[in-house]
């Protein structure tokens, strides 16, 4: 059964997979300020590991932060080692009690799915996270190498690394991921981009794709619809009322006329067994 205890410092050890790597310094000057002042808030999770050392669960930066601050000890929930889950309890703390990075997120997505063997939704449900949150990190791990390199190293953001995995060619994708870096347009501007090489099958160039979006109206989320199938954000003249976008009623109209094309076809062969069969009784009479 866990308590709480004061635990030296000096005897706390790393995660063994810590779930944050990138945002750890962030806004760690300002954790270390609000220690000084009002003590430690929320206790840290650690495991005994029996030898006097103790391995943390959850609340790393709170202890560097105690570090940093020169406190001997530090107020822990100490749990056994078969007690619980390490991973799970540490992501389910980072996920509600701090501010990670999209990468961090995205591999923490992973992480636990691979290990639950787990859905979308699944994910989503365990760490206190919307389906679309969850959705979008997976989008982008399956994605292009480069879209995914750009996005761990914090160049482009999720929404813009989501519309880059969208793009029909790798060439394209370069280009535009060039830019996106560069300029840091923005996923909507990535999006249209996008639009205008599917449509006319050339990339039209940064100054025309500002041209098309000074045209367009203000985008917001009173006129856009999440697409049932693709699970993208279109507008109403790109997406029905029933929530799907051109790109996939063209898919499913296709899928449907082919079942049509199919059936008749079935049907017809059906149709000409029965007449084969009709005309040899006809020849034995």
């Amino acid at each position: 059964m866990s308590k709480i205890i004061e635990i030296a410092v000096d005897m706390l050890l790393p995660p063994e997979t810590p779930a944050r790597v990138e945002s750890t310094q962030e806004k760690f000057e300002e954790l270390c300020q609000s220690i000084a002042r009002k003590g430690l808030l929320q206790p840290i999770g650690v495991t005994d590991l029996m030898n006097g050392w103790y391995r943390i669960r959850w609340g790393m930066r709170r202890s560097l932060a105690h570090r940093e601050l020169g406190k001997k000890t530090i107020q822990a929930v100490v749990f056994q080692e078969n007690e619980g889950d390490e991973e799970d309890d540490m992501l389910t703390e980072n996920f509600q009690r701090t501010e990670m990075s999209e990468a961090e997120e995205m591999r923490a997505f992973i992480a636990w799915m691979k290990k639950h063997n787990g859905s979308i939704h699944g994910c989503a449900t365990a760490l206190n996270v919307s389906d679309y949150r969850v959705r979008n990190a997976m989008i982008i791990a399956e994605g292009p190498e480069n879209v995914k390199e750009a996005f761990e190293k914090g160049q482009i953001k999720a929404p813009v690394a989501v519309e880059l995995t969208q793009v029909p060619t790798l060439l394209h994708t370069q280009n535009l991921l060039f830019h996106a870096i560069r300029s840091q347009c923005s996923a909507k501007f990535i999006r249209v981009w996008r639009e205008q090489i599917e449509r006319d099958g050339l990339d039209i160039g940064i100054e025309k794709v500002q041209e098309v979006i000074a045209t367009q109206s203000q985008v917001t989320f009173a006129n856009v619809l999440q697409c049932n199938c693709c699970s993208q954000m279109k507008q109403y003249s790109e997406a029905s009322v029933m929530g799907v976008c051109h790109g996939c009623w063209a898919a499913l109209m296709e899928l449907r006329q082919n079942a049509i094309d199919q059936a008749a076809l079935e049907a017809e062969e059906i149709n000409n067994d029965t007449l084969g069969v009709q005309q040899e009784d006809s020849e034995h009479v």
